[in-house]
């Protein structure tokens, strides 16, 4: 169903493994994993926290990390929701989002 999120969102084409596709996914014959980080995509749901007055998407992933339970996250940059920071659980939910930056851990 992931896969299938991301191919209706995102617009690639499918790379040779380990190869970066326009679409800022990179994959790997078992295990796609996204660019770091990936502009204007938002992993919608899927909270594990909500933290504001984040500075930047390199904060955000810098959060994420200390939280055990952070596996993604999203930063807003420019938006009604300017500088805000979400823990995600899962990269479930994915689409467009202008202005805003997602990651999974370990991406800062």
């Amino acid at each position: 169903l992931a896969f299938y999120i991301i191919a209706t969102l995102l617009t690639f084409v499918w790379p040779l493994s380990g190869q970066i596709a326009d679409s800022g996914l990179v994959l790997n014959e078992q295990n796609p994993r996204f660019a770091c980080p990936v502009e204007d995509v938002d992993f919608w749901g899927n909270d594990i926290d909500e933290v504001h007055n984040v500075m930047s998407w390199q904060d955000c992933g810098l959060i994420c990390t200390l939280n055990s339970k952070c596996q993604f996250w999203t930063w807003a940059g420019i938006s009604i929701h300017a500088n805000r920071c979400w823990l995600k659980s899962t990269n479930d939910g994915l689409r467009t989002g202008v202005g805003e930056f997602s990651g999974q851990r370990g991406c800062q």
